[in-house]
């Protein structure tokens, strides 16, 4: 069984500190908190933004590892995705889906960013288990992408509805009777 509490305290604090940012920018707090005029001009634009970015970094724990020559035993069978090769192939993967997204309108790219953070979680529970990673590591993993999932997804479910409710009220009364 994985234990949270087995993560060091500096990158939990570290991890949920930048959690922080996806939450505050979720409806319906960028309404109710004091944020920047930046910020709360447009908070599911800068949270994606700053999803991007996020999903970039999370690729940096494989090509540290890989650099340090931290691989599986040769008898690991999983396609050898294990190798160092492959690793450092994997860890520029979330920097070149991020990328796209920032070029995507609002709804795709709150989807994108949502399926690429369970993509890489993904990967990432597979490299746990076959001893690539820290096991302190999923438990963290787990729980900030959680947080972000479920950031992003309630933003994806604000901007749908705000978008129906928008096309609802502009319609004439006459296509309302249809």
């Amino acid at each position: 069984m994985m234990n949270f509490a087995t993560a060091p305290e500096l990158p939990t604090f570290l991890g949920i500190a930048g959690a922080l940012p996806f939450l505050v920018l979720t409806p319906p707090f960028p309404s109710i908190l004091p944020l920047p005029e930046v910020l709360a001009a447009n908070p599911i634009e800068a949270q994606t933004l700053y999803g991007a970015a996020i999903l970039s970094f999370l690729g940096g724990p494989h090509w540290g590892l890989a650099m340090v020559g931290i691989h599986a035993p040769p008898s690991h069978k999983l396609f050898n995705f294990a190798s160092n090769s492959v690793r450092y192939v994997w860890s520029v993967i979330p920097s070149l889906l991020a990328w796209p997204a920032l070029l995507m309108s609002t709804v795709p790219r709150l989807q994108f960013l949502i399926c690429s953070f369970g993509l890489v979680l993904g990967l990432d529970i597979m490299f746990t288990r076959s001893g690539l990673l820290p096991p302190w590591y999923l438990p963290l993993r787990l729980l900030l992408s959680g947080i972000v999932i479920l950031c992003l997804s309630t933003s994806l479910l604000e901007v749908i509805i705000v978008k129906k409710v928008e096309e609802h009220q502009t319609k004439k009364p006459s296509d309302k009777k249809k």
